[in-house]
């Protein structure tokens, strides 16, 4: 077993591995040369709750012989739990941040052209999880000096499984002949510009959509 993995790993990650497993199944089990979260016959699941660019290499290296998928969680709603060094609880709120189901571009833009593998498949799975925060001083400027000490699975709302380029046409708010812009998307979706800019570079390496022309300074963009 990877102990150095098991000690490194979240209470989030660890848990929805937990929720994954079935009897039967194999944990953290070395194949050609990596270790896989899950191992269930020849189905290969790996719960990936950071980025995509560090098991790029491992999937393209199982994929051959092997179904793998790769389940991600986006959060719906993040409580966050704040102590002090010495582990008395100082605060417990509510977050007013959310992600939302374009996040996983942010991930997909590390390895797009992998959905048009046939035994490939994504699976994103819609969350709520709590974050214990440490006010010890060596956390980011941007919180502080407050360090993130972990992650927490509180419940799991749905998964929207994605196993072909297609499944993907969720996210778009258009239909077959129209044709959009990334601000234009960014609009529609109510989601930031630069979202919109991964989701139609993802979209576009996986045959989703296609450059039709330009609007303007826009690219143009529909459905195939």
């Amino acid at each position: 077993m990877n102990n150095i993995g098991i000690r490194a790993e979240s209470t989030l990650h660890r848990k929805l591995k937990e929720y994954y497993a079935a009897p039967g199944d194999e944990l953290e089990k070395k194949i050609g040369g990596y270790y896989i979260d899950i191992v269930r016959g020849n189905m290969l699941i790996e719960i990936q709750t950071g980025n995509f660019t560090g098991i790029r290499k491992k999937l393209k290296a199982l994929l051959p012989s092997y179904q793998v998928k790769v389940v991600h969680p986006v959060y719906q709603t993040k409580y966050i739990e704040r102590k002090d060094p010495s582990g008395r609880v100082l605060s417990r709120r509510l977050s007013p941040k959310k992600e939302n189901i374009y996040k996983i571009f942010d991930e997909l833009v590390a390895m797009p052209d992998l959905i048009n593998e046939a035994h490939f498949t994504l699976e994103l799975l819609l969350t709520n999880i709590e974050e214990m925060r440490v006010t010890d001083g060596k956390g980011s400027w941007r919180r502080k000096g407050v360090s993130i000490e972990d992650r927490d699975l509180i419940s799991v709302n749905a998964s929207i499984p994605l196993n072909h380029k297609n499944d993907f046409l969720t996210f778009l708010p258009f239909k077959k002949g129209d044709l959009f812009t990334v601000r234009e998307l960014s609009d529609a979706a109510a989601i930031k510009i630069y979202e919109a800019g991964r989701a139609v570079y993802c979209l576009s390496r996986m045959g989703t959509i296609e450059k039709i022309g330009k609007k303007g300074r826009w690219y143009l963009y529909g459905l195939i």
